[in-house]
């Protein structure tokens, strides 16, 4: 098998100091976290920390698949993305509360944004489409599930 690389898309990818510096702090955040795994074991930050390790290979990942040429768009590997994303950020959540109340409204919330995410999934074409509608609904959730661990 030979892999046939695109220098056009290569250069874009390296020539990027945005992707470039997202990568590298995504893998610095990750390398940190397992620096200190040991102190966070036995809480729920270390799903935080795997999410992390995922985030840095979906983004290697999904860079080769354009890079190689294996597709022509990568947007599938970000759709994915999502859904553990806002899973992981609301067990999390859900995880240092409580409040049983506080607790409730999390999965209420998630299931909301759930049915936002399954009805992108059901209606849009997963492969070249973003959600953009089921990520502002979970990023405006999660802020107010943040809100909900101040009080």
């Amino acid at each position: 098998m030979d892999l046939e690389i695109s220098q056009e898309r290569l250069e874009f990818i390296l020539s990027n100091p945005s992707t470039m510096t997202m990568t590298a702090l995504e893998l610095l955040s990750f390398v940190v976290g397992l620096c200190y795994w040991k102190k966070f074991s036995k809480t729920p930050i270390v799903v935080f920390i795997l999410f992390l390790g995922y985030n840095f290979l979906n983004e290697v990942v999904a860079a080769f698949v354009l890079v190689a040429n294996l597709a022509e768009r990568n947007t599938a590997f970000y759709n994915l993305r999502y859904l553990i994303y806002f899973s992981a950020l609301f067990w999390m959540y859900f995880k240092y509360l409580n409040k049983r109340s506080f607790k409730n409204t999390v999965v209420a919330f998630y299931a909301v944004w759930l049915l936002t995410y399954i009805y992108f999934v059901a209606t849009s074409n997963f492969l070249y489409q973003k959600p953009l509608f089921s990520a502002v609904t979970g990023d405006m959730l999660l802020l107010v599930v943040v809100l909900y661990i101040f009080g």
